[in-house]
């Protein structure tokens, strides 16, 4: 009968954690991947094939570099408190 009060506890939490945790996975990870494309686009062929210039992807990196930044602060002291 504990174990059952004690998960019903945990749970919520656990699930709050692996969704934050997810959220700053994908924060680090996206100016890492668009600064892959951004080296690489001749090879991935990205620009050529959406219709968009080596420049707009330069923007999309500037874009979630400064995202990265804002929504860093954003999480510790809007979503921390809830964990």
């Amino acid at each position: 009968m504990e174990e059952e009060l004690e998960s019903q506890t945990i749970e919520p939490m656990l699930d709050a954690f692996c969704g934050y945790a997810n959220d700053t996975l994908a924060l680090i990870l996206s100016p890492i991947t668009l600064l892959l494309i951004v080296l690489f686009n001749k090879e991935t062929q990205m620009p050529t094939n959406y219709g968009m210039t080596s420049s707009d992807l330069l923007i999309f990196f500037c874009s979630a570099v400064s995202s990265l930044l804002g929504n860093s602060v954003r999480m510790v002291f809007v979503t921390h408190p809830h964990l």
